[in-house]
C-alpha cells in the first residue's frame, strides 16, 4: 500500500515516519477501543495534523474524540457514545 507519508512531531511518537492511512487506522483504533485520553495506549489521539508532512504533538490533548454518531462504535452502547458527545477538540 502507498500513500502520503507524515512524520510524527513531538510526543511519545516524535520522529515517527508512518503512511497517513496506517496513522488514522491507529488513531480509528483508540476511538474503537473507548480511549479518550492522548497517553499511554492513546497516545496517538494526541497528534494534528501540521504544516507539510508533519503531524504535532498537542500537549496530551485528544485531538480526535470519537463521533457519537460513528456506527463502529455503536457495539459500546448509548453510555460510551453519550461520552463522546461532550468532549470539545481544541487542538490546534
Amino acid at each position: 500500500m502507498t500513500g502520503p507519508v507524515i512524520k510524527l512531531e513531538g510526543g511519545p511518537g516524535h520522529g515517527q515516519i508512518y503512511l497517513e492511512s496506517d496513522f488514522r487506522d491507529r488513531i480509528k483504533a483508540a476511538q474503537r477501543m473507548g480511549r479518550t485520553e492522548a497517553n499511554g495506549p492513546g497516545w496517538a489521539l494526541g497528534y494534528a495534523p501540521g504544516p507539510g508532512n508533519l503531524w504535532m504533538w498537542q500537549d496530551g490533548i485528544n485531538c480526535h474524540p470519537a463521533d457519537p454518531n460513528d456506527p463502529d462504535l455503536a457495539p459500546y452502547g448509548a453510555a460510551f457514545q453519550a461520552e463522546f458527545a461532550t468532549q470539545d477538540v481544541a487542538c490546534g
